[in-house]
């Protein structure tokens, strides 16, 4: 099954039997001339290598899932379907989730995900899921494969952070405290489930450009989404169009037993991707008035309401897909450079194909330090704020923010000077190889 997927990848056949795909999984490029197809396989590897550790991340949560919903002896309903807003998947974003009450004969301390069996048919479906998904994501420089997997493994690492008392030395924590704590997402293996998967599809089939050029360009997508969040809300669609597939009933029914747990997984993966925009002002506004609310008290409340539960319960889901979805900037400073220049290379792509009218030489180093000072610092500040984390989780990101917004205040200059010698310097080679290819290709033909 699988090795069918990988064989239709290399050969720039589309993974989807009902639309051709657009941005194939391997690098694969078509000349105008009847030519064989050029495949990198290495890259090709790299994918099939990413695919499959976010296959194993993503059982190994769904097995917790199970596993809790084993011991509430709950069954699995068929056929369960929610209403969704196609085309105006914005409307859907929710102030908070209703998160099932603690029942400690279910805590996680108490449940054996390890033993769980999920099937032969789930695995194989979430494997298929993962790489069909993974076939959506074109061979840009920075919104890519590898960031997906980044953004997975920083949100799985920052919810293993997670902890009852901020500065606590005890070595284990009671997890009726630590559900308090952590508004029930501690005791809640599907709320973390979603959020990682909303981590694993958050840019399915990014074009390369940001929503305000597709509104320029007037895109069909920008007149569907009407010009709003266009690339996130695109990729919800996508995501979930392709889970409510009939191929993937069992693994649906693993993902969500009854229409509560869908709800709550649809709410938070809304919720969680539409996160990741950064430029909507009806959105941020949102936000930030949703973070006031819901954290406007000090200290640790034990007794919230369940309406101020549930309401901090989606803000600390939002804050870790945030939080991940720009980890190279809380990163090393190796990293962030990294990662910098992958998304100006993008960027300046754009500029150089004629897509984007501005040239990142001119605004990158500024538009890097507002990153910082809008973004990337209040994010960190947050992790702290919020009080579910140790201590040492929120200094850390915020004193890896600050270091970095610093190196790049004093070197960032040269650093896009150098970015762009690089980028001019591939070009030149990717060139060169292609016409070499070409050679070889019609010399192989006329043989």
């Amino acid at each position: 099954m699988i090795s069918d997927l990988i064989e239709r990848l290399k050969t720039g056949k589309s993974t989807n039997t009902s639309a051709p795909m657009e941005h194939p999984f391997s690098p694969v490029r078509r000349t105008t001339r009847t030519l064989p197809i050029e495949v990198d396989n290495e890259a090709i590897a790299h994918s099939e290598r990413l695919a499959k550790w976010n296959v194993e991340l993503l059982k190994q949560m769904l097995k917790q899932v199970v596993a809790k919903r084993q011991a509430l002896g709950l069954s699995i309903v068929k056929g369960v379907t929610i209403p969704v807003c196609d085309n105006d998947i914005y409307e859907e974003v929710v102030d908070g989730i209703d998160m099932p009450a603690f029942d400690g004969t279910v805590s996680p301390d108490k449940l054996d995900a390890g033993s769980i069996d999920l099937g032969t048919e789930v695995e194989n479906q979430l494997r298929e899921y993962v790489y069909e998904i993974t076939s959506q994501f074109a061979t840009h420089d920075f919104h890519n494969v590898d960031h997906e997997s980044q953004v997975c493994m920083s949100i799985k690492k920052i919810l293993t952070r997670i902890t009852a008392v901020v500065g606590s030395d005890q070595a284990e924590l009671a997890s009726a405290d630590l559900d308090v704590r952590t508004f029930g997402v501690s005791s809640d293996p599907l709320s973390q489930f979603a959020v990682v998967f909303a981590g694993l599809i958050h840019n399915a089939d990014h074009h390369g450009v940001p929503n305000s050029q597709l509104v320029l360009e007037e895109h069909p997508l920008a007149e569907r989404y009407k010009n709003r969040c266009i690339l996130e809300q695109h990729s919800i669609t996508l995501a979930w169009e392709l889970l409510m597939r009939p191929e993937y009933e069992d693994l649906r029914g693993a993902i969500y037993a009854n229409e509560s747990e869908a709800k709550r997984f649809r709410q938070i993966l809304v919720n969680c991707v539409l996160s990741t925009n950064r430029t909507d002002e009806g959105l941020l506004s949102q936000r930030k008035q949703r973070w006031a609310v819901a954290f406007h008290r000090t200290g640790q409340e034990l007794s919230l309401s369940v309406e101020d539960r549930n309401r901090r319960a989606i803000a600390l889901l939002e804050l870790l897909m945030q939080a991940s979805d720009i980890f190279h900037a809380t990163s090393t400073w190796q990293l962030y450079q990294k990662w910098s220049e992958r998304q100006f290379m993008e960027v300046n792509k754009g500029y150089k194909t004629g897509r984007l009218m501005q040239n990142p030489m001119v605004f990158w180093y500024k538009s890097e330090l507002l990153f910082f000072d809008e973004h990337v610092v209040p994010l960190a500040m947050r992790l702290s704020e919020c009080g579910v984390f140790e201590r040492s989780t929120g200094d850390q990101y915020l004193s890896l923010s600050l270091t970095n917004r610093q190196q790049w205040a004093a070197k960032g200059a040269d650093q896009v000077a150098s970015m762009l010698a690089r980028y001019h310097g591939v070009e030149i080679e990717k060139t060169k190889a292609r016409r070499a290819y070409r050679r070889m290709s019609l010399s192989a033909t006329v043989a």
